[in-house]
């Protein structure tokens, strides 16, 4: 489910730039992302990235969620699925988001254009393709800091994107992501190995 959700979104965000040809200004996607800890050789941290939209102004990545069945969304950006009268704690979708902002903001910061630019530099969003309804019980803060999107709703999230600044170098980022997706079958079985000595610490 959560690789029909990626795909979804996919779809969603190509049409939209082929449709105002923002592809002619830079705008690209790439899905399912592999960063490690750039600067600490030493670390065996590997995360994988939903879906980032590279754009000249903004970079947004996206957490791309597909629980069945009726879910609440609460604090900062915790996700709980009902069950009956119960709400069970899936995980903390705005800290997996954050994590993935900082570990790759250190591969782009090089091709940053406009370094005193007050604007944020990346903008984390999380993408919702499931059966059953989101509540999102949130304060307005974390809404707009972390928006929940899903494929009925309209791409606000770019209402604002004229008056920012360009602050990336799009042919550096373009470099950089072609680079990361070099190495990706080889840090796949890493990203797995990973992720299964996690869930074994965690028993």
């Amino acid at each position: 489910r959560g690789e029909i959700c990626e795909v979804v979104l996919s779809v969603i965000l190509t049409e939209f730039i082929l449709k105002n040809r923002l592809n002619e200004r830079g705008w690209f996607i790439t899905k399912g992302l592999i960063v490690n800890d750039k600067y600490n050789s030493c670390s065996d941290y590997l995360t994988e990235i939903d879906l980032t939209l590279f754009t000249p102004k903004m970079v947004y990545i996206f957490e791309c969620k597909s629980y069945k069945g009726s879910k609440v969304l609460r604090n900062k950006g915790s996700l709980f699925v009902k069950s009956g009268a119960k709400e069970l704690f899936k995980l903390d979708v705005f800290e997996q988001n954050r994590k993935h902002s900082l570990a790759l903001l250190k591969y782009l910061v090089p091709y940053l254009t406009n370094k005193s630019s007050p604007n944020k530099l990346v903008k984390m969003v999380m993408f919702d393709f499931s059966i059953g309804e989101y509540e999102d019980l949130r304060d307005d803060k974390y809404k707009k800091i972390f928006p929940l999107l899903n494929d009925r709703t309209d791409l606000r999230l770019f209402d604002t994107y004229s008056i920012k600044d360009d602050v990336w170098n799009m042919r550096g980022i373009r470099s950089v992501v072609d680079e990361l997706n070099s190495s990706l079958s080889l840090k796949t079985e890493d990203h797995l190995n990973y992720v299964k000595s996690l869930r074994r610490d965690s028993k």
